[in-house]
């Protein structure tokens, strides 16, 4: 399969390893009805949530162009037929609704390096001279650095999924998980906290 283009932090949604309820029955409902043949084209569907799916071809992760077909809702072992973004039909392919279809995923903002931490699953982009794809990947360690104009400098080890590789990895890599919009709220509060603090101290010296 074709490398996919870099992904970009605007027109992304957050990503989701497994998928929560929510999240899995707005998946297979957006799958049943782009398939319907009365229903709009599948990709006006996608287009409000957007979704990846992983490749039995090669175990990397793709964003998801459309819903074509739909089989086995009724036995509860869901799967769809997808369409990859950027690909033609030569390369689409069943996948299993449960295991292989998630929300896409957001790369990391040079600010938010700060909610990372060694356990974190992540989806990473993994360079090599054959191919260069996203795949799953886990956080072994990290190095924090000073940031400047030019952005991130902190440097992370990890260990990607399907080939239990190592590798140090900037940020610009990295894209991160939803539970993490948990840390960035908490972050944000801190940070405003912090600030209507220091407003106040110097409210007080003036004083």
């Amino acid at each position: 399969m074709a490398s996919p283009q870099a992904r970009q932090p605007t027109g992304m949604n957050p990503i989701s390893f497994h998928l929560d309820r929510p999240c899995l029955e707005c998946a297979l409902a957006v799958a049943a009805d782009a398939t319907q043949p009365h229903q709009r084209n599948p990709v006006d569907d996608v287009s409000v949530v957007h979704f990846e799916a992983k490749s039995a071809r090669d175990g990397a992760w793709y964003d998801v162009a459309a819903f074509l077909l739909q089989r086995g809702f009724e036995t509860g072992h869901p799967e769809v037929k997808v369409r990859f973004s950027g690909l033609g039909g030569e390369a689409d392919e069943w996948v299993n609704v449960h295991e292989c279809i998630r929300q896409c995923s957001l790369p990391y903002e040079a600010r938010q390096c700060a909610i990372v931490v060694p356990g974190d699953h992540i989806l990473c982009f993994q360079e090599r001279q054959k191919q260069a794809l996203y795949f799953d990947t886990r956080v072994v360690d990290l190095q924090r650095r000073n940031h400047d104009s030019r952005g991130c400098h902190c440097r992370f080890l990890v260990r990607y999924d399907h080939d239990h590789c190592e590798e140090i990895v900037p940020l610009r890599k990295m894209c991160r998980q939803p539970e993490t919009n948990c840390r960035l709220q908490i972050m944000s509060a801190m940070t405003r906290g912090e600030e209507a603090s220091t407003d106040l101290g110097a409210l007080t010296k003036r004083e």
